[in-house]
């Protein structure tokens, strides 16, 4: 790990954490061990920052960036991973996806919030397709949350700042290898599902299912940066 970040256990196994913090330009850079590279030059959501200093991107529905499908090590597909992000959504209309890189009943996985509120994770193989997700009604318009997703072999669980909210619990399969790029805040066609709000500090972990205790201790550490949380 990177600028001190080894020193925070639950940071450990990070592949990827885009905190935004370039402020200007079309890329993302990511400071874990990987350092990946995102590219916003489609379609760039505008940088912002919060009042605690804390930068953002702030997404329209034609605003999203991509991870060049290069970096396999997005490439999940036997072992287990954990996703989290930040998430302040201004319309539910629709669907809006918040990481991705797999196409419905194709391969791959995706994390997204559902048109009623809720929080789900898909993971995908040919013709075939595995969802688990929170109750309705759990995000709020115009309100900070910490999303995250814990894979541990068949089993997805879902959490919402910090706290253990799955509700509908899928039997998931091994995603189908995906040699598409990673998209945040859009489908994998880049056209529907697209995210509308704000998005922060992004974490993708290899070979961890992170723990109840550990989705809080990441939600505790951060929580400070998010006014109202």
């Amino acid at each position: 790990m990177s600028r001190g970040l080894d020193k925070i256990p639950h940071y450990n196994q990070l592949v990827c954490f885009m905190p935004f913090y370039e402020g200007v330009g079309t890329a993302l850079h990511d400071i874990s061990r990987e350092h990946l590279l995102g590219d916003m030059s489609v379609a760039p959501p505008t940088w912002a920052a919060l009042a605690t200093g804390l930068p953002i991107l702030d997404f329209t529905p034609t605003d999203y960036a991509t991870i060049a499908a290069a970096y396999t090590v997005l490439d999940f597909t036997a072992e287990d991973f954990s996703i989290a992000a930040w998430v302040n959504v201004d319309d539910l209309s629709v669907t809006r996806y918040i990481f991705i890189r797999g196409l419905a009943s194709t391969d791959g996985y995706g994390m997204y919030i559902s048109n009623t509120a809720g929080l789900a994770f898909w993971t995908w193989q040919a013709a075939a397709a595995q969802n688990s997700a929170t109750a309705t009604g759990i995000i709020s318009l115009g309100s900070w949350y910490a999303l995250g997703v814990s894979r541990n072999g068949a089993s997805v669980r879902l959490y919402v700042n910090g706290i253990d909210l799955t509700d509908a619990v899928g039997t998931h399969i091994n995603p189908l290898t995906s040699v598409r790029s990673a998209k945040i805040g859009v489908y994998d066609n880049l056209t529907i599902y697209p995210f509308d709000g704000k998005m922060a500090l992004l974490h993708v972990w290899e070979n961890v299912a992170l723990s109840p205790a550990a989705h809080q201790a990441v939600f505790d550490y951060e929580k400070k940066f998010f006014p109202g949380v």
